[in-house]
Order: C-alpha cells, then sequence, then structure tokens
C-alpha cells in the first residue's frame, strides 16, 4: 500500500472519529437545552405559586363549574375548596379531557379524578385522591406539596362586610329595572335558615323581591328576552362569591342555587349571617319610614346611614352599627309589640 493511500485512510478514520465525538457532545447540549426550557415553563408557573393570595385562590376556584366538576362537595378532601387551595384547577372539557380533570398551576401534573357510581367506595376513593392532591401527584419540587394555602383563611374572606356594601348597592340596581318577580311564581324564600323574620308577614311586606335578591348576593346579568320588564324573560343571574350562574325560568331556591362552598350558604362563616342581618336591617327601614309622622324626623336621619345599602365610608366601625342596629330594632319591635 503506497504512502499517500496509508495517509489518506489515516486521514478518513480521524475526521469520523471527529464526527462521532461531535455527535456525542451534542446530544447533552440538546438535553441541556430542553431542561433549561422545562425550567423556564416552571419558573413562568410560579408567579402563580402564591397560597397567600386570594385573588389566585379565586381564580383557580372559579375554574370549577357545572360543565366540568361533578365531585360531591362533602368529599372534603378532594372537592373543589382542596383541590384550589392545593394549587389545582379544573380544565375544560373537551375531546380528550374528561370531567374531574384538574392540573397543577406550577408543575403542570393532572389528575383525574374517577369516583364511579358505587358511593360505598367514597371513602376509600376519597382518601387516595385526597394524598395525590396534598402531594403525591405533584413533582418532586413543586412547592404546593409544602404548603397549601389556607382556605379558610383566604375564602373567609369573602363574606359579606361594610366592604361589600357598594357591591350590595350595584346588585340591587341592577333588579330595580324589573317588576317583582314573585308575580311569576319564580321566587322561594328560603324559611329554614330563620322562620321567624323571613316567614312574618312584615318581611313579605316591606322587602321588595328585587331587594331581597341582592341581599342573598344574586345580581342580573342579561335578560334574553326582547321585552326586559316580562316576568316570563329567562333572566340570567350570578353570584359574584361563588361565579354560580343560572337561567331563573322557574321557581327558584335562591340559597340552593349558590355553590355549597358559598358564604352565602355556609353556615360557620359570617356570610350565612350577615344576609340575614341585611334582610332585619331592610325590614327596620321599610317599617319606620311607614311609622306616623313624628316618627318621620329619626328616620330621614338615620335611613341614610344605617341603610344596608349605604357606602362602606358612612359606616365608620363596626361597634357604631351594631349601636344603630340595636337603636333602630328597639323602635321597630316596640312599635310591632304595640300594634
Amino acid at each position: 500500500m503506497s504512502a499517500k493511500r496509508k495517509f489518506s485512510r489515516l486521514l478518513d478514520s480521524l475526521t469520523d472519529s471527529d464526527r462521532i465525538d461531535d455527535r456525542r457532545v451534542s446530544l447533552p447540549k440538546k438535553i441541556a437545552q430542553l431542561h433549561v426550557r422545562s425550567r423556564g415553563k416552571e419558573a413562568l408557573a410560579h408567579s402563580t405559586y402564591s397560597p397567600w393570595s386570594r385573588e389566585l385562590f379565586l381564580q383557580r376556584l372559579r375554574s370549577y363549574g357545572f360543565s366540568n366538576w361533578t365531585v360531591p362537595p362533602h368529599l372534603s378532601r378532594c372537592n373543589a375548596i382542596a383541590c384550589t387551595a392545593h394549587g389545582w384547577k379544573a380544565l375544560p372539557v373537551d375531546g380528550t379531557t374528561e370531567k374531574n380533570t384538574i392540573q397543577c398551576v406550577h408543575c403542570l401534573s393532572i389528575i383525574c379524578i374517577k369516583l364511579g357510581d358505587n358511593e360505598d367506595l367514597y371513602p376509600k376513593l376519597e382518601v387516595n385522591y385526597g394524598d395525590m392532591i396534598d402531594s403525591r401527584a405533584h413533582s418532586l419540587s413543586c412547592p404546593w406539596r409544602q404548603k397549601a394555602a389556607n382556605a379558610s383563611a383566604v375564602y373567609s374572606d369573602l363574606s359579606i362586610n361594610s366592604a361589600q356594601q357598594s357591591a350590595l348597592q350595584a346588585r340591587k340596581l341592577s333588579w330595580d329595572a324589573l317588576p317583582e318577580i314573585s308575580q311569576g311564581g319564580r321566587l322561594n324564600w328560603p324559611l329554614e335558615y330563620d322562620p321567624k323574620i323571613i316567614n312574618d308577614k312584615d318581611t313579605r311586606e316591606l322587602v321588595p323581591d328585587n331587594t331581597f335578591l341582592a341581599i342573598l348576593g344574586w345580581q342580573l346579568e342579561s335578560i334574553p328576552s326582547l321585552d326586559p320588564h316580562s316576568v316570563s324573560a329567562n333572566l340570567l343571574v350570578s353570584c359574584d362569591l361563588c361565579f354560580r350562574k343560572f337561567l331563573m325560568d322557574g321557581p327558584v331556591d335562591l340559597v340552593n342555587q349558590h355553590m355549597s362552598y358559598c358564604p352565602y350558604v355556609q353556615k360557620t362563616t359570617s356570610g350565612s349571617r350577615q344576609w340575614v342581618k341585611l334582610l332585619e336591617y331592610q325590614v327596620t327601614m321599610a317599617s319606620m319610614a311607614s311609622m306616623p309622622s313624628s316618627g318621620n324626623h329619626l328616620t330621614s336621619s338615620m335611613s341614610h346611614s344605617s341603610s344596608p345599602f349605604s357606602s362602606a365610608n358612612d359606616l365608620s366601625t363596626d361597634e357604631e352599627r351594631q349601636s344603630r342596629l340595636g337603636r333602630l330594632k328597639s323602635i321597630y319591635f316596640k312599635r310591632r309589640r304595640r300594634d
């Protein structure tokens, strides 16, 4: 073999070796690039890890609706509140996604909760899915494994207070253009909460249905009817606390239309008690407005500041509001005893 041919073969072997080395070196680089992109996605999602943020809590909670979520609320470890508190949002149903499918907003892990029809198995399934929701289904580096949101602290802040007065006023105004809802047989008053107040004939006479709807948190979204004053119109109604929407096209139970975790219907939060207090305010003020002229001066001087739909700035402290309410209730119930 000539020296020239030997040199050519040696050169070819060196070139092939370099190519192999290039391929060996390039593979880790590609893997590293993929890893960086993956971490980049996590970094973008990292802003969603704020267990103390009520805004982000509500953003996740809003994703759980009647169209994509059917897990019973009594399964406390895997209901909408539990999932929301541990960083999960519900995915919309489409051709590839089933109902009850949730995704972590940080690590992007996905769980599909399948309970089946045998309710006897629900306790065991709740434990299994609860462990997954709490930590097991999150990635090892996901911060939601370590610390979840305190649902009671975050969501209880939504209970109605003085800061919600302007929202109450807005809800009431949304109904003012309509006739009495009860004329169409739409309204069922929730007697089981406080029958002494709600079943009282004075309450029914003094509190218009429109006002009662606002007190219970319902706002009129739109009227899909050519005649907005027709009681037969299908009224689209919504709650700004649990995000429930429904068409008021028949008799309605205003309490049970709320989601199970809504402050308006949770007996353990101030929300369920507060709407009854607002109803008392309305009855008291309406009753005082109908008193003889001797009481008109008192009514006019106190009605603005004590109305449940007053601005929050008009009511400086809780103690002041309670004091005024006590005086008003005293006048109201004394009048009733005289009658």
